[in-house]
């Protein structure tokens, strides 16, 4: 059994993918679970507790963005552990996510030493 739990939400299949593969071969202890939507992570984490999530700023065309599902999170788990995805660097988007209490921002296109010290950082 797995120790531990991540939550990953991209709109991107293979970004979902390849950290899905990335985490689960580094971190033998680590269940990594991964959504394409805000609305399905908010369900999620309305019946998990996850150790970390990692949740993309911006969900494609969906009616609710990353910052929006952040703000949502908290409401529901407080003290919840999220980290925000970006391939797009929209100040005002970032300001508004560590306004809201995300740990902090892994910029796309990034290296797995980047991922791996967050998750070592924070789970």
């Amino acid at each position: 059994m797995k120790d531990k739990n991540i939550l990953v939400v991209d709109d991107e299949g293979s970004i979902r993918q390849m950290m899905f593969e990335a985490i689960t071969r580094k971190f033998i202890n680590i269940s990594v679970i991964s959504v394409s939507s805000g609305e399905e992570a908010l369900e999620k984490i309305k019946s998990v507790n996850y150790d970390l999530i990692f949740l993309d700023i911006h969900l494609g065309d969906e009616s609710i963005n990353g910052s929006e599902v952040l703000k949502l999170i908290k409401e529901i788990r407080p003290k919840q552990k999220v980290y925000m995805i970006t391939g797009y660097a929209i100040e005002e988007e970032i300001e508004k996510v560590l306004k809201n209490n995300a740990l902090g921002i892994l910029y796309k296109p990034f290296k797995l030493n980047s991922l791996y010290k967050i998750i070592k950082n924070h789970v």
